[in-house]
């Protein structure tokens, strides 16, 4: 047991602390945005969500899985997947009245489909040996809302809030349906698109093009 361990009644292993740090990349990507740096904030999601793809395999290739490792997953998703990306979209104009209605479906429909994950899991498929597939549509797509949203609204301006928000409430609706989504296992061309999302936002951060 590490000396944090000792110190607390946790005792983390290296995974949990891979979990923790996409919690802090979250945190920092809301202040970003708080702060009106959006393409900044945007880029830390693409790291927080890189950062959250990691504890599995890691805590695979250590300890092994945890009960404590999976409510701590659980719990950091709430934040890396619905309460920063949301409050990126509303930090970057999505702060009308459909708009609000959509952020807070999403908020709900998140926290039940994150409950009804940590019950069930990812189901194994029968037809497909070694497949699994998820009940309702997993949490991560928030964040490519929020990347393809950016350039929505440099495009179309405030125009294109309906058309974010619909997306927003047809997602939610997905999240909590009986639909089966095939659980994604190309780690390596996930990891490389996402890099390429955050170097992307990162350059125009340093460009000077921080917000619509």
């Amino acid at each position: 047991m590490s000396r944090f361990g000792r110190a607390t009644f946790l005792d983390l292993g290296l995974a949990d602390w891979v979990t923790l740090s996409s919690l802090v990349l979250s945190c920092l990507a809301w202040r970003a945005a708080l702060g009106g740096a959006i393409s900044l904030g945007i880029a830390l999601l693409a790291l927080s969500m890189l950062t959250d793809m990691l504890d599995g395999p890691v805590a695979r290739r250590t300890r092994g899985e945890t009960p404590f490792g999976r409510h701590l997953d659980s719990l950091a998703d709430v934040f890396v997947y619905l309460v920063a990306p949301m409050a990126v979209l509303y930090r970057m104009g999505q702060d009308d009245r459909l708009s609000l209605v959509a952020i807070l479906a999403y908020f709900a429909a998140g926290v039940l489909r994150l409950a009804h994950f940590n019950v069930v899991g990812a189901v194994p498929d029968a037809a497909r040996p070694g497949a699994a597939y998820h009940v309702g549509l997993p949490v991560i797509w928030s964040h490519l809302v929020v990347a393809l949203a950016f350039p929505a609204w440099h495009v179309w301006g405030a125009a294109a809030r309906p058309a974010i928000a619909l997306v927003l409430l047809a997602q939610s609706a997905l999240m909590v349906s009986p639909l089966r989504f095939r659980k994604l296992t190309w780690y390596a061309p996930q990891a490389a698109l996402i890099l390429a999302v955050a170097a992307a936002y990162m350059y125009l951060h340093l460009t000077g093009l921080r917000a619509p």
